[in-house]
């Protein structure tokens, strides 16, 4: 029995050698340069000198579900080179990757790194270029701008899932399954790659959240003025976005009106630049008249109608912050109250005779003097009334 008893647990030192190298091998192969030695504690942090909270706890199961999750840790990180290292600069979004452009491997073109180098040269020349401002001064706060990542979020980060994102994930699952898997063995493949192509040709956001998320600086009163722009304040008011609310699929969000099919979301111009969307002899065409719009039988002075309610937002941001107020906000009220006249002149010329015209002031004068203005008035004089019964009983003992 003892020879068979050392073989027995030869063998088991054998197993749990062998169990031990492939786990190793696994670990090593998903962190060769070891960097989760340490961040992979959920506490790691600090607090920068400005007193923001960073993080630098990494999930390494999440982390290598995302599309950053097949490469090395320095392949982004490129300043960083011993452990332990003191600070890391901020990642630049454009150097050159590890992987071959697909396009350029075994295609008879020369091979190339991937890099997202060609869409940092558009953004650069877009509205949102860092350096510029849309009225070619040069901007004096760079830090303004919107960054790759403040669009550019990881959702598989997030708490919690959104009804939305659980939707789409089993939408792609059985996708990959009965249609990819057709042809396909390796399903995690076919799904990495399906998800890949998806995820760029959908949507990221809903148009609610879009919204949300173009607001999150164009509502700021205070950094539009420092930028010489005025704030969108109203466009919660306006129809598209109430429809929004409701779910109606068919209304555009921001990026709808001004990065529609053509014109890349990285490269928005200003109203002004003839290559933008919103551009009075390409808004017509190219946004109010789209099939999915408002169709073919849109009008020219339709499609110039005021979206943002522009005269609303500049005079409430220079109600807030009075003398803040730019030459182009200035200019901008001139324009709208402009807008407002040959609407008005439009609106006359549109009504046809005399008569009607005077029976449209007429309606407007018995609804607005006759209608409204008594019931107002009514309502201030009952307040009166109940606040001085109130204050009579009061001194009477008789009511409290």
């Amino acid at each position: 029995m003892l020879p068979r008893l050392k073989v027995l647990i030869g063998l088991m030192f054998v197993t749990v050698f062998l169990c031990g190298l492939t786990l190793s091998s696994d670990v090593s192969a998903a962190d060769k340069e070891n960097c989760l030695m340490c961040h992979k504690y959920a506490g790691n942090g600090r607090f920068d000198d400005k007193g923001h909270r960073k993080i630098f706890y990494v999930n390494e199961e999440v982390f290598r579900t995302t599309v950053h999750g097949f490469l090395r840790c320095r392949q982004c990180h490129q300043d960083i080179n011993k452990i332990p290292h003191i600070g890391a600069k901020k990642v630049n979004c454009t150097v050159d990757c590890h992987l071959v452009e697909p396009s350029t491997k075994d295609w008879g073109e020369e091979k190339k790194n991937f890099s997202h180098g060609k869409v940092a040269a558009i953004f650069n020349v877009s509205v949102h270029n860092p350096e510029t401002r849309s009225d070619g001064k040069k901007r004096k706060n760079p830090e303004d701008v919107p960054t790759c990542k403040y669009c550019h979020t990881n959702p598989k980060y997030y708490t919690g899932a959104t009804a939305q994102a659980v939707a789409a994930e089993k939408r792609e699952t059985a996708v990959v399954n009965d249609i990819c898997g057709q042809c396909h063995e390796n399903l995690e493949w076919a799904k990495r790659f399906y998800g890949h192509f998806t995820r760029r040709v959908n949507k990221r956001r809903g148009a609610a959240q879009m919204v949300e998320l173009c607001l999150g600086c164009h509502s700021d009163v205070e950094l539009m003025n420092r930028n010489g722009l005025p704030p969108i304040n109203a466009f919660e008011d306006s129809f598209h976005f109430k429809a929004i609310k409701f779910g109606d699929t068919r209304v555009p969000d921001c990026l709808g009106c001004h990065a529609p099919l053509g014109f890349p979301a990285h490269s928005i111009k200003t109203l002004e630049d003839p290559d933008s969307a919103v551009y009075a002899q390409n808004r017509l065409q190219n946004t109010c008249a789209l099939e999915d719009c408002h169709g073919a039988n849109t009008t020219e002075d339709f499609a110039s109608g005021r979206v943002h309610n522009i005269d609303v937002d500049v005079r409430v941001g220079k109600g807030l912050l009075e003398g803040m107020a730019t030459d182009y906000i200035k200019e901008t009220i001139e324009k709208g109250n402009k807008f407002d006249e040959i609407m008005t002149e439009k609106t006359r010329a549109g009504a046809g005779t005399e008569l009607e015209v005077l029976i449209l002031n007429l309606v407007r004068f018995v609804y607005l003097f006759l209608i409204i203005a008594p019931t107002l008035i009514g309502m201030f004089l009952h307040q009166i009334l109940d606040l001085y019964s109130t204050l009579r009983d009061r001194k009477k003992g008789g009511h409290h």
